[in-house]
C-alpha cells in the first residue's frame, strides 16, 4: 500500500503518526484542529499535505518558541520578565511622592531640632496636653545629652498616631 503525502485524510494522518515507536503523540481531533489553524495552507476539510502540515507545525512552534521582544526571552520567561517591568514601573510610580514643600517657619523648626520637649509640645500639642513628669524630664534630658536630633526622634513621635504637620 502506497502512501501519498499530499493528499491524505486527517484521520490516516492522526494514524501515520501515532505509529511510531513513540506511541500515541496526537489525536485526529488535534490534527483537525491545527488544519483549521493553518488555513488552506496545508489543505481543506477532507484532506492534507502532509509536508505543507509539518512546514507549518515547525513554523508555529518556532513562533512560540522563538526569540521574542524581550532580549530574547520565549514563553513563560518572557511572561515573567514582562510582568517584573510592570510591577517596577507601578511600584515606582507609586513611590513618586513629588518633591516635599518648603519648610513653612523654619526658626520654629529650628529652635525644635535640639529640644525633643519643644518639638513635641510644638507639633503635637493635642497629644501633651498633660504636665512633664521628674520622669519624663529626665528622659528628655538624657535624650538631649545623646545629642539626637529631631529627626531621629520623629519615629517616636508618630508612635503618638497623630497626624499633624511634618516639620
Amino acid at each position: 500500500m502506497s502512501i501519498d503525502l499530499k493528499v491524505m485524510r486527517p484521520s490516516k494522518l492522526a494514524g501515520l503518526l501515532n505509529s511510531t515507536r513513540l506511541g500515541e503523540v496526537t489525536s485526529e481531533t488535534r490534527v483537525r484542529r491545527n488544519i483549521v489553524r493553518a488555513g488552506l495552507r496545508v489543505g481543506d476539510s477532507t484532506r492534507v499535505n502532509v509536508l505543507g502540515y509539518a512546514a507549518w507545525l515547525v513554523a508555529a512552534w518556532h513562533a512560540r518558541r522563538g526569540p521574542g521582544a524581550d532580549g530574547g526571552l520565549a514563553g513563560y520567561d518572557s511572561l515573567r520578565a514582562s510582568s517584573a517591568a510592570r510591577n517596577k514601573r507601578l511600584s515606582a510610580a507609586g513611590r513618586d511622592i513629588a518633591p516635599l514643600p518648603d519648610v513653612a517657619n523654619p526658626d520654629r523648626r529650628a529652635a525644635c531640632e535640639k529640644d525633643f520637649r519643644r518639638f513635641c509640645e510644638t507639633y503635637f500639642p493635642a497629644a501633651f496636653t498633660l504636665a512633664w513628669s521628674g520622669d519624663h524630664l529626665k528622659v528628655i534630658t538624657k535624650i538631649g545629652a545623646a545629642g539626637r536630633t529631631v529627626d531621629e526622634w520623629k519615629l517616636k513621635a508618630s508612635a503618638v498616631d497623630n497626624h499633624a504637620p511634618s516639620p
